[in-house]
């Protein structure tokens, strides 16, 4: 009996051992196929899995390369002067560009090098600026690199970038600034030429970004103007650089006022900062609400608008008037006032008038009136006379009045004549 009973349950044990065996083999089936290293003799030992190599897409790139290459006009003409067909074909690629990684941009950029002819064939280089200009954004030092070891590359971005915002050497250094700071100011320090000037106003900007106390420092390393600073910078900065930028040239202002800068170049930059350049001037909302959030003091206020009329929009010229008059005392606001409505009535005088004669009495409207009136006067005799005459009976007005007979025509008699009538009618003396 118990060697029967033996028998029967090592039969079973054989069973069990034949289906767990089938299992574990097929288990291992799938972990290989998974790319999972699993030992059969060693169970309790699961190998890392491996990494499965990556696609070589190197030919893929240099296809993509060859097949735009051969799209571009062969003449010294732009890509706009190319027939709709071949402008279409050459959209239709780019989008294969935007999914590019570093190392495939390295080498379409390699491909779009060779046999370029910069004279004839300036889409290329237009595409190589853009594929650097990818590749400074993640990988800025091997985009620098490209750069140094080759004059013609440098040439292409001197040539072909006219802002700061397009170009690679600016993008690269920004960005290696904010992965490791200290490893971009020492290659900066060894550059010379374009590459210093460029890449010094980087590192300033991303400082600015971070810490303005920073930023100062390297201002006076680099001697640079911060007024001058503040130019370039309006055209690419959000409202919050715009602000941490603005702080540092606040800073440096009630920090360094004996310091051999420029007159006026600090005041300059704050101005642009918040208003806008001469060619890219900000939108009434933006800069109120941007001169809100500077919290700026009285003086700073009254500074930095001094030369409004030459910082805004003329078609929102009304509303800053209605602004400055809700700010400044009411000397302060009448120069900003005349300022803003002679600037307006100078390049839109119809819109002036209307405005005029829609808008309620108010110390703003009498200021803007005598604007209007001393500035269409040559031109409109009858308009001026008519709106000087609207104006308050009081100090504007008379002054408006003289200041009409004062440029009145008096080269012939009947000019004379009606001078004279003039200011007998008004008691001008």
């Amino acid at each position: 009996l118990i060697t029967a009973a033996i028998g029967v349950s090592g039969w079973y044990g054989q069973q069990r051992i034949a289906r767990l065996s089938a299992v574990q083999a097929e288990l291992a089936s799938q972990a290989a196929a998974a790319g999972l290293k699993f030992d059969p003799n060693h169970p309790d030992s699961l190998a890392r899995p491996t990494k499965r190599p990556r696609p070589d897409r190197s030919a893929e790139v240099r296809e993509l390369a060859a097949d735009l290459i051969a799209r571009f006009p062969r003449t010294a003409g732009p890509l706009s002067s190319a027939d709709a067909a071949t402008r279409q074909s050459i959209a239709s690629r780019m989008d294969k560009l935007l999914t590019l990684g570093n190392d495939q941009l390295k080498v379409f950029i390699t491909e779009l090098r060779v046999g370029w002819d910069p004279e004839n064939e300036p889409d290329r280089g237009t595409l190589i600026l853009f594929a650097l200009t990818r590749l400074s954004e993640d990988a800025p030092r091997e985009a620098l690199e490209l750069l140094t070891d080759s004059p013609e590359m440098l040439d292409l971005v001197r040539r072909d970038t006219n802002s700061i915002v397009a170009n690679p050497i600016f993008s690269a250094v920004r960005s290696w600034a904010k992965i490791d700071p200290a490893a971009a100011l020492a290659w900066v320090r060894k550059q010379e030429d374009f590459f210093a000037a460029t890449s010094q106003l980087a590192l300033i900007f991303s400082a600015a970004e971070r810490d303005p106390g920073s930023s100062l420092t390297l201002i006076r390393a680099f001697g640079k103007e911060p007024g001058k600073m503040a130019e370039d910078f309006v055209y690419w900065a959000e409202d919050e650089q715009r602000l941490a930028f603005l702080a540092v040239l606040r800073k440096w202002k009630s920090t360094n006022g004996n310091e051999a800068i420029p007159p006026g170049s600090v005041d300059s930059g704050i101005r642009g900062l918040l208003l806008g350049g001469q060619y890219q001037r900000s939108s009434f909302d933006f800069s109120s609400r941007l001169i809100e959030d500077a919290r700026l003091s009285p003086i700073e206020l009254e500074s930095i608008t001094q030369s409004l009329k030459e910082g805004l929009k003329t078609e929102e010229a009304a509303k800053w008037i209605g602004w400055v008059a809700g700010k400044f005392p009411p000397d302060v606001a009448h120069d900003r006032i005349w300022d803003i409505a002679e600037n307006w009535t100078k390049s839109d005088p119809k819109a002036v008038g209307d405005w005029l004669a829609t808008a309620p009495d108010s110390l703003a409207k009498t200021t803007a009136a005598t604007a209007y009136a001393e500035t269409i006067f040559p031109f409109d005799r009858e308009e001026a006379i008519r709106w000087a005459l609207n104006v308050p009976e009081g100090k504007d007005r008379d002054r408006t009045l003289k200041h009409l007979h004062d440029v009145w025509p008096k080269q012939t008699p009947t000019d004379r004549a009606a001078a004279n009538a003039f200011a007998e009618e008004h008691g001008i003396k």
